[in-house]
């Protein structure tokens, strides 16, 4: 009998057990008061507009919070504690930002790299993909052998036919020499 009681008092938010609104823990760690209730299944009208639009407004308010809390805790800081904080994400900035010209530096080398393999070897620069100097030059050399053996166009003879079909003869062309020979 006093599991069916206790399930009573639960269902009414009476005795040992509180709901969501009710517990002063909740209310103070919830950013939105009460926990929503279960998740339910999407039904077949749920408007999901709506729907982002709240969750949208719940991550702007929390933001909000988020900034109103650091502010709160900056003001707590002590003169020491606040240079220290501020030498840190400086020191943050300064190492996102000599990591970023790296990148850069090596960006830069590697194309005026591709640019001199290119013109040495008579390539378009943007055939070499490797990183370093090295490889771009073999990738250049498997390019040049490769590209040798193949026409750069088509090659046409003067009138217009290709070499291969010029000096073939057409099926008109055999039956008049054909009817010629038999007059």
């Amino acid at each position: 009998m006093p599991a069916r009681a206790e399930r009573r008092a639960a269902r009414r938010g009476k005795g040992v057990f509180m709901t969501a609104q009710e517990d002063p823990q909740t209310q103070e760690t919830e950013p939105h008061g009460a926990a929503d209730p279960e998740p339910q299944a999407p039904g077949p009208h749920t408007d999901w507009k709506a729907e982002a639009r709240k969750w949208e407004q719940r991550a702007k308010e929390n933001s909000a919070a988020r900034k109103e809390l650091d502010e709160i805790k900056r003001e707590r800081m002590t003169e020491t504690e606040r240079m220290a904080a501020e030498a840190k994400d400086a020191t943050a900035r300064a190492e996102a930002a000599e990591a970023e010209l790296e990148r850069m530096r090596a960006d830069a080398k590697r194309a005026s790299d591709a640019a001199e393999v290119a013109a040495e070897f008579g390539i378009p620069a943007n055939l070499l993909t490797q990183p370093d100097r090295e490889a771009m030059v073999e990738q250049a050399k498997a390019i040049r052998e490769y590209a040798g053996g193949v026409p750069a166009a088509p090659v046409f003879g003067r009138d217009g036919a290709k070499p291969a079909t010029r000096h073939r003869k057409t099926p008109k062309d055999e039956f008049d020499e054909w009817f010629d020979s038999q007059i």
